[in-house]
């Protein structure tokens, strides 16, 4: 745990974390944007779980190092977080900025709202969404210093169910030749003209669902 003394001496408020992961199945990288429970890989669709200890692993250590090296506003450091998983994370004290434009959010922006437990921000100059949620509680009820996680994913599943990146492309039925619409919700496919199903390679489903990069900053 992190003393209070600390946290008031230094009157921390935001501070950015950018955390990367290897598939444990695969091996491909991940970024992990937010403090999920789980994480799917976009190669090989393989859902990695993710250790609440490890979660508390990146955060205690990212708090720790801001208070007992009294880092620079604009500064950020790289480390390795050794636990069940390995992750390599960066990490700064920097306020939410949009990350298009990087115009930062008032602090009116992140007053606290009673009974809200999320809601968007509109950046003024290019009008990216910004989303700013409360911590899940299982994090709560640990780190109770945290109070708000602004740009993050919360729940992989609910972050899955938007639209993909491309609207609609069309694939060809290795089987019949026949032109299928894709549109991305799912990996295997139905040709009617073969009755065939087909499933997609990893080109093309990682074309539909890219990657996702975040810039996660967490408020206390």
């Amino acid at each position: 745990s992190i003393p209070s003394k600390f946290i008031m001496e230094n009157k921390l408020k935001f501070g950015f974390i950018e955390c990367r992961l290897n598939c444990d199945s695969c091996g491909a990288p991940l970024h992990l944007n937010g403090p999920l429970e789980s994480k799917i890989c976009g190669r090989c669709q393989t859902e990695m779980q993710i250790p609440q200890d490890s979660i508390l692993s990146i955060l205690e250590s990212m708090f720790k190092g801001w208070l007992e090296n009294n880092w620079g506003p604009l500064e950020s450091v790289r480390s390795t977080v050794w636990s069940t998983i390995n992750y390599e994370i960066t990490v700064s004290r920097q306020n939410p900025c949009c990350r298009s434009c990087k115009t930062e959010f008032p602090e009116s922006e992140f007053q606290d709202r009673p009974g809200v437990d999320s809601w968007e921000m509109i950046c003024k100059k290019c009008n990216r969404i910004m989303p700013v949620d409360r911590p899940p509680q299982w994090l709560k009820d640990k780190c109770n210093y945290i109070e708000l996680i602004v740009n993050a994913e919360i729940s992989e599943h609910e972050s899955r169910l938007g639209k993909p990146a491309i609207e609609k492309v069309v694939f060809i039925c290795p089987k019949c030749g026949n032109a299928l619409d894709i549109d991305g919700l799912e990996r295997i496919v139905h040709c009617i003209n073969c009755n065939s199903n087909i499933y997609l390679p990893d080109d093309l489903w990682l074309r539909l669902h890219p990657e996702k990069i975040t810039e996660m900053k967490a408020h206390r």
